[in-house]
């Protein structure tokens, strides 16, 4: 177990961490380096056409990696820093944006798309703060079909052996997983609800798929 500052260390030198959010426990890593999200998936057991969420500290950083319609942005300026995730097109690759080819998934034309968050967590800030703004690959810190850990305990029980460092904070508050809205061909769908409640996005008149 490290301190919060050894944690994000770990994490900012492709190890593999557990983290709070306000939803579940989340295993992270560097969404950046191919080999450090390879392992989420091994330590998961996470089939790879399952792509991972995007964390990001900003709707400004968010928008260097998709592309955000105004319905979009519109969501993400109300629910973020929260349990909101939104999987929207990918922004054209380039030097200074390229992920691991797992955190991508295509729709219905082929076209890729990218599912990002921006979590509203103290590991967020710090990393903000601290200037490094490279992109975290995030998940619910289980095994592939597991309970969702609501705290660092029950993360560290399921796969911690698996893990280079665990941030033990308070319990989770939500309980649930975030909510997820595609947008990526154009009206918003809801693919999974969360922690954030459908009521919550009427005004969008978000449909169910």
């Amino acid at each position: 177990m490290g301190t919060p500052r050894e944690v994000l260390k770990v994490l900012h030198y492709d190890g593999i961490v557990i983290l709070p959010t306000e939803t579940v426990y989340g295993l992270a890593a560097r969404a950046d380096r191919p080999n450090a999200v390879r392992r989420i998936y091994d330590i998961k057991g996470r089939d790879f056409d399952k792509p991972l969420a995007l964390c990001v500290s900003s709707l400004d950083i968010a928008k260097q990696y998709g592309d955000f319609s105004r319905i979009a942005q519109n969501m993400a300026k109300k629910f973020w820093p929260g349990p909101l995730t939104l999987v929207v097109p990918a922004a054209t690759p380039t030097f200074f944006n390229q992920l691991a080819p797992q955190m991508y998934a295509k729709n219905s034309k082929g076209e890729p798309t990218i599912a990002i968050r921006c979590p509203d967590v103290e590991w967020r800030t710090r990393i903000q703060n601290r200037g490094l703004e490279y992109p975290v690959a995030l998940t619910s810190a289980n095994r592939s079909g597991g309970p969702d850990p609501i705290s660092a305990k029950q993360a560290s029980e399921a796969i911690g052996v698996d893990v280079d460092d665990i941030w033990y904070g308070p319990d989770c508050d939500a309980a649930l997983p975030s909510t997820i809205v595609t947008l990526a061909e154009g009206s918003p769908k809801v693919l999974r609800e969360g922690a954030l409640p459908l009521k919550a996005l009427k005004q969008w008149k978000v449909t169910s798929i």
